[in-house]
């Protein structure tokens, strides 16, 4: 794994473990038995990092080319269930998020996803439907397996009606 793989994995996982504005740049090092000079050569801040894995989840989002409303919402949902560390970190950190320059990308992909998942005039609906698919199999992990990702896959759709 190349070093900027290992860094954001670590991140993840002590972001997700002890919170994102817990977590400081040494606590990374160490956990990485790297020094705090090795990260900032390969991400000058904490809050780089964190855009880092925002941007890596919107380049994934991005990717979500369906074309029918309900496949939009199954792929979406497939992409939050197979990163649910991430999108957790995500979640969590909303806060420093919104002031990153990615902030402005996270927008632009769910805008995106939810014009696709319903005209403009249910655009609400399809916010909420996409907010539930991200929050619940993070909240709730067996919302993310069978039987309970048919039942929110179908709650998701209900929602944009």
């Amino acid at each position: 794994m190349a070093t900027r793989e290992r860094i954001l994995a670590a991140a993840i996982e002590l972001f997700a473990r002890d919170g994102y504005d817990k977590t400081g740049i040494r606590q990374l090092g160490a956990h990485l038995d790297m020094t705090s000079a090795s990260l900032y050569y390969h991400f000058h801040n904490k809050e780089e990092i964190l855009a880092a894995l925002a941007n890596d989840m919107c380049a994934k989002i991005e990717q979500i080319q369906a074309t029918k409303p309900k496949q939009v919402l199954a792929d979406y949902l497939d992409v939050v269930c197979a990163n649910m560390s991430t999108m957790a970190v995500l979640e969590s950190s909303m806060a420093a998020l919104r002031t990153l320059d990615v902030a402005e990308r996270m927008l632009l992909a769910m805008n995106r996803l939810a014009a696709e998942v319903a005209p403009p005039e249910n655009r609400i609906r399809a916010v909420a439907a996409l907010g539930m698919l991200t929050s619940m199999p993070v909240r709730v992990p067996e919302s993310a397996e069978s039987p309970g990702r048919e039942q929110l896959l179908k709650a998701a759709v209900a929602a944009v009606g």
